[in-house]
């Protein structure tokens, strides 16, 4: 699978890191299993690292992700404020259109080209040097496997 995932509940944080052709439906199936991740948390901050992928991701895709967000909202889990790594401006309009539609979701969704303007958005310039450390630490265990 083209995606991994590593978990810092010290950061409350989540970081997918995806290389190669990845397309929604591999990362929902992830996003599955990360759900029996007993180090899974409420409020976790997500960030998607799509440096290294080539994305095939479609409108139809965006509508899955918003049902899927509002269902475990419902079901009390709330997400965090959700971050996308991509210089692809198609990532940047799907997230914008997220935004948009998912009228019902309870956090936000944005899109940066780089992980510094990310910490940024999210406030955690106090964090910053864990953070890159973190994003280091998960891209070794893709390339470990």
């Amino acid at each position: 699978m083209p995606i991994r995932y590593s978990i810092s509940p010290e950061l409350n944080m989540l970081m997918f890191i995806c290389k190669g052709s990845v397309s929604a439906a591999e990362f929902f199936q992830m996003a599955d299993r990360i759900l029996g991740d007993s180090r899974r948390r409420t409020g976790f901050i997500t960030i998607v690292d799509l440096f290294s992928a080539v994305e095939d991701f479609h409108l139809k895709d965006i509508y899955e992700a918003i049902r899927r967000m509002e269902k475990s909202s419902e079901g009390g889990l709330e997400p965090g404020s959700v971050v996308l790594l991509s210089r692809s401006t198609g990532i940047h309009v799907l997230s914008d259109t997220f935004n948009l539609l998912a009228t019902k979701a309870r956090f936000k969704m944005k899109a940066f080209h780089t992980m510094e303007d990310a910490i940024k958005w999210l406030n955690l310039l106090d964090l910053q040097q864990e953070i890159i450390q973190f994003r280091q630490e998960t891209i070794s265990l893709f390339e470990k496997t």
